[in-house]
């Protein structure tokens, strides 16, 4: 966690969205992800597979996603629903020297869960 952030550097929110989801999948393979993505997973099971290997996640866990990489993301619905917050944004310099979803929190505390809950739930998009 202490390489997270590496400089000092402007971030914008671009997007802050609560998800629930009903697909099987969502790829950035094809195409590189546009910005960098903090999720917090709060039901459910997701697998990032990327170029060289396979990040397992579940509820409880933070997720870093970082801008310009390519994965895919397929989500465990045999296991039960699927529910995250996701934070979007950009930043005016390189935030992290990650290249694939990166896990940066193993099952988080109530105090931390609730604190990402009460940021996302009063400035998500609708979208």
């Amino acid at each position: 966690m202490a390489d997270f952030l590496k400089s000092n550097c402007n971030m914008t929110p671009v997007k802050i969205l609560k998800q629930h989801w009903t697909q099987p999948s969502f790829s950035y393979t094809k195409k590189p992800r546009p910005d960098y993505g903090i999720m917090l997973l709060i039901n459910g099971e997701i697998e990032f597979t990327s170029l060289t290997d396979t990040l397992y996640a579940k509820s409880g866990d933070v997720i870093f996603l970082p801008q310009g990489s390519y994965y895919e993301a397929n989500f465990r619905l045999e296991l039960g629903k699927i529910d995250n917050y996701l934070i979007n944004f950009k930043a005016d310099d390189k935030v992290t020297d990650f290249t694939k979803p990166t896990l940066i929190a193993k099952d988080v505390s109530f105090f931390c869960y609730d604190q990402f809950r009460l940021f996302v739930e009063e400035n998500y998009s609708v979208e």
